[in-house]
């Protein structure tokens, strides 16, 4: 503690941080963390080339397909998706990405940490973009358009799944008999009228009486 004082409760906290070394606001891309949400503000131009947000010029562009960025440190974790460099790498397992902020989200798979929190209900994630999609259930949004009859999905999985009964695309296949199905539900279902134990995806799945 000190004699600081201050006429806003605000500014106070903030000064107590400077004591606690508490950092409650964090980059969504890497690791840096700190005391005031503009020190955030101002590190993160560091990734989003902010000098040409308020433009709306992207002056970086890829040689090989049409991406355009607004930065160029975006550009060369664009790159890497066509050369396949991976130079980030998880020091406590074998995963390696090319893009650092995969790296970070990556993390969480072995801190446990969900620091993303529906304002709705009990739901927690590791990734602001799962809180995203998890908010459609409460808002009923549906951003996703079938182009052959107007279906709507909350989810890109689920309109891939649905573009299936236009298709016919039968991607599960039964390796007992020649039953296909567009789920993977599907055959795991059908399974059930085998009794001999059959693998489905590398999972192996015993359908005989205990």
């Amino acid at each position: 503690s000190c004699d600081y004082r201050s006429s806003r409760l605000g500014i106070l906290k903030q000064h107590i941080r400077t004591h606690t070394g508490e950092k409650p606001f964090a980059c969504n891309v890497c690791d840096y963390k700190a005391a005031r949400k503009s020190s955030v503000d101002l590190h993160m131009k560091t990734h989003l080339g902010t000098h040409w947000l308020s433009t709306g010029v992207k002056p970086f562009e890829c040689e090989i397909c049409q991406f355009r960025t607004t930065s160029s440190q975006h550009l060369k974790t664009h790159i890497r998706t066509h050369t396949g460099e991976k130079p980030f790498t998880c020091n406590e397992c074998d995963y390696r990405t090319g893009d650092p902020s995969g790296l970070w989200a990556h993390r969480k798979v072995h801190t446990g940490e969900k620091p993303y929190s529906c304002d709705t209900c009990n739901y927690k994630a590791a990734h602001s973009h799962n809180l995203k999609v998890h908010m459609r259930i409460h808002t009923g949004e549906k951003p996703f358009t079938c182009d052959v009859c107007g279906y709507r999905a909350g989810r890109l999985n689920n309109l891939k799944l649905h573009k299936m009964t236009h298709s016919g695309e039968k991607p599960f296949k039964c390796s007992d008999c020649d039953y296909q199905a567009a789920r993977k539900s599907s055959l795991v279902q059908h399974l059930k009228t085998h009794k001999a134990s059959v693998s489905v995806a590398g999972e192996t799945l015993d359908n005989t009486c205990p």
